[in-house]
């Protein structure tokens, strides 16, 4: 299926699987997206994920996060869990489970992105402002980052490409008359996500973006997603940058 996908042959599908092996993928946030692309990472070969997410399991999350069971309601860091559902499946992978929430206080005390080749941003909180909190620090420590939203995948933004992100808050901003910014800078700390991921299509979701990790881990790079961001609904890829480049 992976060299069909690719069109490989096998010896370059053998070479990808090691590029895979070694690749080093952090994913913030063990919400809905997150634990599917965790898993579906581990059973395709990573051998390094860094899970970071301050979250306890609570009964509410189990109708949509599968990979947590009663048991672990009220009781394990979702990290911790999904960790142990991860090795579970796949024994060789290396998890580090990290309980810290990723917000302006704990990105100045921790180094989160180190060492990392691709940061997979499917955090919810702090609400709008964690994607530039994620984006901006990960870019700095020499790490990719894909965007991952309810019904939206992308876009990329890569190390020395940093204008990028800019133009794309630029977009969001001409796409909601100016009020993106002012939003996510006053909302409240209590605010959260309006609708559980699973009512978004998070198999068809996590699809996506389980394809692109793919693609970068083997690659490099995912063309499609550095000036654009796969819609869902739309089934099109919107295109952030006009024409001038701006």
């Amino acid at each position: 299926m992976f060299r069909k996908k690719f069109d490989l042959t096998f010896n370059e599908a053998f070479q990808a699987q090691k590029k895979i092996e070694s690749f080093k993928l952090c994913i913030v946030g063990s919400g809905g997206v997150g634990t599917f692309a965790s898993m579906i990472s581990a059973a395709s070969g990573f051998g390094y994920l860094r899970l970071i997410d301050g979250d306890i399991v609570e009964l509410s999350n189990i109708t949509r996060q599968i990979f947590y069971t009663e048991n672990d309601v009220n009781n394990e860091y979702k990290v911790d869990a999904m960790k142990r559902s991860i090795h579970q499946l796949n024994s060789s992978v290396h998890v580090e489970a990290i309980r810290r929430y990723v917000n302006k206080k704990t990105i100045i005390k921790n180094n989160f992105f180190k060492d990392i080749n691709l940061v997979v941003q499917a955090a919810d909180q702090p609400s709008g402002l964690i994607d530039k909190i994620v984006v901006e620090n990960a870019l700095k420590a020499g790490a990719a980052v894909i965007l991952v939203h309810n019904g939206s995948v992308g876009p990329l933004f890569e190390p020395g490409h940093q204008e990028n992100f800019r133009k794309f808050i630029k977009f969001l901003n001409r796409d909601s008359d100016g009020f993106y910014e002012q939003l996510i800078y006053n909302r409240s700390k209590f605010n959260r996500t309006a609708f559980p991921t699973i009512a978004q299509g998070i198999l068809g979701l996590t699809q996506e973006l389980c394809d692109y990790i793919l693609q970068y881990a083997v690659t490099g790079s995912v063309p499609k997603l550095e000036n654009s961001f796969y819609s869902l609904s739309k089934r099109k890829y919107i295109n952030f940058i006009d024409k001038k480049g701006r």
